[in-house]
């Protein structure tokens, strides 16, 4: 049929600019129905993205069936509007009777336009939709639809739907898999967790996140948690390992107490996801936190060491005469933690126990001690590192020299320079390093008077100082 060479249609088609089609569209808006229509429908053809999108727009206010097909054959490009376009389709489709479009969709053979077909009935509640995803798209031969498929069914699934979701667990594809637990985990009940848990140990990391999102949501909405006490008590270090996990995001007081005893596990990230999750699950609620003070004293080492670390996080103070009480312990890395903990509180408080135990006969309070000043690293604690120089334990001196250097107090170099006649070669490396470290040019003069030294391994030491210090020092010589 010749168009009217005044009609809109005709200017829009041999117009070629792009801003003066959109003003031509624009003006379609005062037209009757059987203008607007064809022009809007030409312009979904529109080289510019948007007069495309005005296009769209217009035809969604129309709601005339016959832009339908037009408007899905578009899907098949994943342009920028996808989204305004699929809504737009569901906007004209729900002014009719879906019914009438499902034989369109099952005529349609484009691959890319398969894929969105899931997205348009996932807006639709009622059992045309649902029908037609489960019976059909779910088994799609092709990955995409089929995974979009199963999120489409997220929103309206039911109880009865579930049985169709979880054989979707079995799908070769990753993908298919994944968005399968995602959105069993969404609509899932009690019944869906058996099938969930074998895929925490599955291989893909993507799948075994997916699972613990998914198990949690359901768990938080049961309240039961012995389902994950039952996979962190079997074999499988994966399973195990994320089941753990699950107690994490659920922070839930009553777990406090099963995660104590992981603490013992011989497996080192089954410990550490223990304590992490005991220290989340306190930061919401201390209400079970003398569970960890008694852990303070507790036979297993490890258990001592987490739970010194776990009061330190809190920074309950109430407990600070217990971790004090462990400074002694038999274990180096417990006495770490503890002094680390320690150093988390108010730094006057602790500087003055540390004082009064700096005469302590247990060379290991006074080891830990001298670690705990090094953390503090304030004025007062310097001055309190500064009386062990003189301590009878060389490792205490030895220690308290390397923590002066590792704080750079420029106040301590006049004793260190006096360190370096020192008759224990112990001693005089230690000075050399922490005077190295502190890298004062004061310090040049008497290293290089050391350079004498009996012992290779101080003299050694005297000039990666002095290179650290001044890299040409050679030239003072």
């Amino acid at each position: 049929m010749r168009l009217d060479e005044n009609s809109l249609l005709f200017k829009y088609q041999h117009e070629k600019n792009g801003k003066a089609r959109k003003k031509i569209l624009e003006n379609g808006k005062v037209e009757d129905k059987s203008i607007k229509l064809p022009l809007y429908l030409e312009a979904l053809k529109d080289p510019d993205i948007d007069n495309k999108s005005l296009a769209i727009k217009f035809l969604g206010e129309i709601s005339d069936s016959e832009s339908i097909l037009p408007l899905i054959e578009l899907t098949q490009y994943r342009l920028e509007i996808h989204e305004d376009l699929i809504s737009t389709i569901v906007t004209i489709i729900k002014k009719g009777d879906l019914k009438e479009v499902i034989p369109l969709f099952m005529n349609i053979d484009n691959l890319n336009v398969r894929k969105s077909i899931p997205l348009i009935l996932g807006e639709f509640s009622n059992s045309t939709a649902k029908n037609y995803l489960i019976h059909d798209l779910l088994h799609d031969e092709n990955a995409v639809v089929r995974k979009n498929a199963i999120k489409a069914l997220e929103k309206n699934a039911v109880k009865e739907d579930l049985d169709q979701i979880i054989l979707m667990l079995n799908d070769e594809d990753l993908q298919v898999i994944n968005q399968t637990i995602l959105v069993l985990g969404h609509v899932g009940i009690k019944e869906v967790i058996k099938p969930l848990i074998n895929f925490l140990k599955h291989e893909e990391e993507l799948i075994r996140k997916s699972t613990v999102r998914a198990l949690y949501s359901i768990i938080k909405r049961e309240g039961d948690l012995k389902p994950v006490y039952n996979i962190i008590n079997k074999r499988n270090p994966i399973a195990r390992r994320e089941a753990v996990k699950i107690l994490g995001l659920l922070k839930k007081p009553e777990s406090i107490k099963f995660l104590m005893k992981l603490l013992y596990s011989k497996d080192g990230k089954i410990r550490r996801l223990a304590y992490s999750t005991i220290l989340k699950t306190l930061k919401q609620d201390k209400s079970l936190i003398n569970l960890i003070r008694e852990g303070i004293n507790n036979s297993n080492w490890q258990v001592r060491k987490y739970c010194a670390k776990i009061l330190g996080e809190l920074e309950d103070e109430e407990s600070i005469e217990l971790l004090v009480s462990r400074l002694n312990d038999p274990k180096s890395s417990v006495r770490r933690s503890v002094t680390n903990s320690l150093s988390k509180f108010n730094s006057d408080i602790i500087i003055e126990i540390s004082e009064s135990h700096l005469e302590s006969e247990d060379w290991r309070i006074r080891r830990a001690v001298v670690d705990l000043l090094k953390n503090i690293g304030n004025a007062s604690a310097v001055k309190s590192l500064v009386k062990c120089l003189d301590d009878t334990d060389i490792y205490v001196r030895s220690w308290a020299i390397n923590a002066l250097g590792k704080l750079k107090d420029e106040d301590s170099i006049e004793i260190f320079h006096e360190l370096l006649h020192s008759e224990d070669s112990r001693i005089r490396i230690s000075v050399v390093k922490a005077l190295g470290k502190i890298s004062d040019k004061k310090s040049i003069k008497p290293l290089i008077q050391s350079l004498g030294d009996d012992d290779y391994e101080v003299r050694r030491e005297i000039e990666k100082a002095l290179e650290r210090i001044e890299p040409d020092w050679m030239n003072r010589l």
